[in-house]
């Protein structure tokens, strides 16, 4: 095989990683954006939009605003992300579809023994009010990181009280496999 050949199949493999990783990253219902279409989110409910190489995640608190991790003009801005309440129009900037979750998040510290079968565990979560309230309680929170405090941390953790991101550990897992062979 020539070196543009082994490239190629390298390439290959990492897109049908990233394709997994992404299709693995939540349990949710897309939702067209037609009126008839559209679920309507209830309050406490984790709303995500998919930006293509990653998704958005916020905690719906009724009257169209969701709690979610923002700056001004992008969702990853480590300089200049917070934790606001806005519209549903803004958090979904230039998209038209979000998903709501069918469920609770499943972070990978999950008690093992609430396990259902699946590889992992299940658990409830907080209801509604307990959740948007915890969102609330972090109103202009300052201290995103991509890799320990992102959306997804802040929504699973309103939602669980376990901050997690199975998006970063799907990234860390593919890098894994791909820098070290695993």
């Amino acid at each position: 095989m020539s070196i543009c050949s082994d490239i190629r199949e390298l390439v290959e493999a990492v897109l049908e990683d990233l394709e997994e990783c992404f299709d693995d990253t939540c349990l949710a219902r897309h939702a067209a954006d037609h009126e008839e279409d559209k679920e309507t989110p209830e309050p406490g409910d984790i709303i995500g939009v998919d930006r293509g190489l990653y998704r958005h995640y916020g905690v719906y608190a009724g009257d169209n605003k969701i709690i979610h991790y923002t700056a001004e003009h992008a969702d990853i801005d480590p300089e200049n992300a917070e934790i606001q309440e806005t519209s549903l129009e803004r958090f979904l900037r230039d998209d038209t579809e979000y998903f709501i979750l069918d469920g609770p998040p499943t972070p990978a510290d999950a008690d093992p023994d609430q396990a259902d079968g699946d590889s992992e565990a299940r658990f409830t979560g907080f209801d509604a009010d307990e959740t948007v309230a915890r969102a609330r309680s972090r109103l202009g929170e300052r201290d995103y990181n991509l890799l320990t405090n992102n959306c997804e941390h802040f929504v699973v953790w309103c939602k669980t009280g376990i901050s997690d991101s199975r998006q970063v550990r799907n990234w860390v897992a593919l890098c894994r496999r791909i820098l070290l062979g695993e």
